[in-house]
């Protein structure tokens, strides 16, 4: 992709997103909203005091920005009874806290070499499962 080096072609293209992105009404603010909702939601809020799933009227409209899907199953049991099973996935938590940190700079490059950034680490402890305590 040679072109997209060149100056010309690289300002028309941004300027034709930045269109895009108006008509769409799509904002950085907003953007940045939506994935705070996702890097600060707690899924113990989906629950009540009984670890059942609160129906979806219920819940917070953050709490509700946090769920990438929900499957709610319904089977007749042999006595007539009806039992109902729920599977919820919520979005990358991790990957919406590295997304921001990096908007925000916290996982520049350090200063110095030989420092380590301790965001970065950190999330890079997460990632490989480990305690961060």
């Amino acid at each position: 992709m040679p072109n997209l080096s060149k100056p010309y072609i690289a300002q028309a293209i941004a300027e034709a997103m930045e269109r895009r992105a108006e008509a769409a009404g799509v904002e950085a603010t907003r953007v940045l909203q939506e994935l705070a909702r996702i890097a600060f939601a707690d899924i113990g809020q989906l629950f009540d005091a009984e670890g059942k799933l609160k129906p979806l009227s219920q819940l917070d409209p953050d709490d509700r920005a946090a769920i990438r899907s929900l499957q709610i199953t319904t089977r007749e049991m042999g006595d007539g009874t009806l039992e109902r099973k729920a599977a919820i996935q919520v979005w990358d938590k991790l990957a919406a806290l590295e997304k921001l940190a990096r908007h925000l700079g916290l996982l520049s490059a350090p200063a110095e070499k030989g420092t380590e950034n301790p965001v970065a680490s950190l999330l890079q402890d997460f990632q490989r499962g480990e305690d961060c305590a």
